[in-house]
């Protein structure tokens, strides 16, 4: 049954209520989801994702995968926000009885096999073990997929008789396929004995990978979820390392420096590491989830499709398999020594010691702006926080604005935190104290900070400056709402020469929304009150960073080269931009130039931050071109697309 176009973008506007002008097919099939992206504008950025859920139109799978896309956005996942209908459902039905659902577009392109770095694998292992840690209450009752790897591993005479039956006379293909079976048989007892279950995403490979960084990663997205289901972990992980650590498409000979980076990027990030039993079959997971799918191979036979055509892949990836058995050389990643955990950026580096769990959320809270490294890589006198549920009354107390009882330790550098009353947890006051760490060693290498939200704005950098209660978070917001962009800094970023270029850096920073500002901001602001629903009624909105962003379905980058700096002014309406003259510029500038710490002044006598250097605005706004945008509140829809349209970088 084909679908039509025109009739999908007029369902998306007559359903979703969705400016749905313009779009494109991106897959489809007589089995398989159909799909479209969706624009506003002929020449737009596509913005939304009609699909039409033709692979299981069962609405108690719809419904859930929907539900369960929401909660997982909620928790920070980086996959497509879902969408209701315009009278609140999570699906509807065409003329012919077809389900749709509407999905948000998120920019990138897929992660590409041939290309992958290690960067790219480890990130991607990270991602999927942020993926597994979710909450599984949600997939517990379920309606899961059909799933072939059951049939194989529960009922397996069951499963090849079906198999034979499905490809008939062709005894050629039976016998092409029986020693990967007899393979499995003899090797699969570490698959029966895996009974853990997570929540997993079932088809985790390059093409529903996303990256804003070219092809090779890292990773920033993950997209269709729709055979998400509660699974062993090791059936992910074995199709990631098949499809990310092959040699190119079609040639699955695995390179063991990919499998050993998506391997350790995921124990990296893992709140349970991989088990020995976990790793041992993994190799078994990658012959099972090649294996002939008896039903698949039924319905392409009703369809008159040649099966030894569709089967070439998944024959050529056992062949090279059970010519590699590559995991065996691929030895477990080792999990960071247990308690300590040394985070940085450029340089600039501390360590925190503290529980397994909370040295996990920590990390969480601080990525991308902070990389984790090696706590045996760390160097000698480096910074160091211990969290503790109480700070007892050894070391002298010191005046912290974090939040958290901070003592000094007996050692210098080295500090005590916990929560005042001894209660609770101290990550949020953590993360404050990492920040001034970080900002007060950039800033002795010369870097400069800046009042400024900074995005990238569809593949450029722009930095929106001004103090506060100037819009910067409104128009941010605006922005990355509305155009492809990743969340860079939602205030307090810095910025260093870099060459001939300008580098804008974010810290880890909780965001706020005035609540009087919602009203001016469209549907973004339903996604953020959604989001920010433990907040206090009459007050703002709080979010972190990593929720912020994947409330309003964009990926986070933690620097970009900047293109230009936009100076934000109230102005009555239309909004405008007007680009600054050199000696303008540079003065409008140095009033916006920040400390690098206001807060924990303790820390001056160790971390003294030094003042700009003179005429530091002047070289900053020799290299890059200053603009200021001056708008009203009511027209921040028109201010954003005027960025997002207008040559801020030219004749730089």
């Amino acid at each position: 049954m084909d679908i039509d176009l025109r009739s999908a973008l007029r369902l998306g506007r007559d359903a979703f209520g969705i400016a749905a002008e313009y779009g494109e097919k991106l897959a489809g099939g007589a089995s398989a989801n159909w799909s479209a992206a969706v624009h506003e504008k002929q020449a737009g950025e596509p913005r939304w994702v009609l699909r039409c859920c033709l692979r299981d139109p069962r609405p108690e799978r719809i419904a859930f995968l929907q539900e369960f896309a929401s909660a997982a956005r909620r928790s920070g996942l980086p996959a497509p926000v879902p969408h209701r209908t315009v009278d609140g459902r999570w699906w509807t039905a065409d003329d012919d009885g077809r389900p749709w659902v509407l999905l948000s577009h998120l920019p990138g392109v897929p992660l590409a096999g041939s290309a992958i770095t290690e960067a790219g694998a480890a990130s991607a292992g990270a991602l999927l073990s942020s993926l597994h840690a979710l909450d599984t209450g949600p997939a517990a009752g379920a309606p899961g997929p059909d799933s072939p790897w059951d049939a194989w591993l529960t009922s397996p005479e069951a499963a090849w008789q079906a198999t034979e039956h499905a490809c008939g006379q062709d005894a050629g293909l039976l016998q092409a396929y029986e020693p990967f079976v007899e393979a499995l048989r003899r090797a699969g007892a570490p698959l029966v004995e895996l009974t853990d279950r997570s929540v997993t995403h079932g088809d985790f490979h390059g093409h529903n990978l996303l990256t804003c960084s070219g092809p090779a990663g890292p990773v920033s997205a993950v997209i269709d979820l729709d055979a998400v289901a509660l699974r062993p972990r090791a059936f992910d992980l074995a199709t990631a390392i098949l499809m990310l650590a092959r040699t190119g498409s079609g040639d699955y000979r695995l390179q063991p420096h990919l499998a050993r980076a998506l391997l350790s990027g995921y124990q990296r990030g893992a709140t349970r590491p991989i088990t020995h039993a976990e790793h041992a079959a993994l190799w078994p997971a990658m012959v099972l989830s090649q294996l002939p799918d008896p039903g698949h191979l039924a319905a392409l036979r009703r369809r008159g499709l040649p099966l030894r055509q569709a089967l070439v892949r998944p024959l050529a990836a056992l062949q090279a398999l059970g010519a590699q058995r590559p995991l065996a050389a691929v030895p477990r990643p080792r999990r960071p020594q247990p308690g300590r955990l040394v985070l940085g950026c450029d340089g600039a580096q501390a360590a925190v010691t503290g529980p397994g769990a909370f040295l996990d959320a920590l990390a969480e809270a601080c990525r991308p702006w902070l990389r984790a490294a090696a706590p045996e890589t760390a160097p000698d006198g480096m910074w160091t926080l211990h969290a503790e549920a109480s700070v007892g009354r050894s070391g002298a107390v010191v005046a912290s604005r974090s939040g958290a009882e901070v003592r000094r330790a007996g050692r210098a550098r080295e500090v005590r935190v916990a929560p005042p009353t001894g209660t609770g947890d101290v990550l949020v006051p953590a993360v404050r104290l990492l920040r001034a760490l970080m900002r007060r060693q950039l800033a002795a290498s010369g870097e400069l900070f800046l009042d400024a939200a900074v995005l990238d704005l569809r593949g450029r950098g722009v930095a929106l400056v001004g103090g506060s209660c100037s819009g910067k978070t409104s128009t941010l917001i605006s922005a990355l709402h509305r155009h492809p962009s990743r969340l860079v800094a939602n205030d307090d970023a810095s910025v260093r020469l870099v060459g001939p270029d300008v580098q804008a850096r974010g810290y880890p920073r909780a965001v706020e929304v005035r609540r009087e500002s919602l009203v001016h901001l469209g549907s973004a602001a339903g996604l953020l009150e959604h989001a920010a629903a433990g907040s206090a009624p009459a007050g703002p909105l709080y979010l972190t960073a990593p929720a912020f962003a994947a409330a309003l379905g964009v990926p986070t980058a933690a620097a970009v080269r900047l293109d230009a700096l936009v100076l934000l002014t109230a102005w009555p309406y239309p909004p405008a931009l007007r680009r600054l003259g050199p000696g303008e510029a540079a003065a409008r500038i140095s009033a916006h130039l920040a400390p690098a710490d206001p807060y924990e002044g303790w820390l001056d006598l160790d971390l003294p931050v030094p003042a700009p250097l003179p005429h530091a605005a002047a070289r900053l706004t020799a290299t890059l071109p200053v603009w200021e945008l001056a708008q009203p509140i009511t027209a921040l829809a028109e201010s954003a697309d005027l960025l997002a349209t207008h040559d801020l970088g030219g004749h730089r």
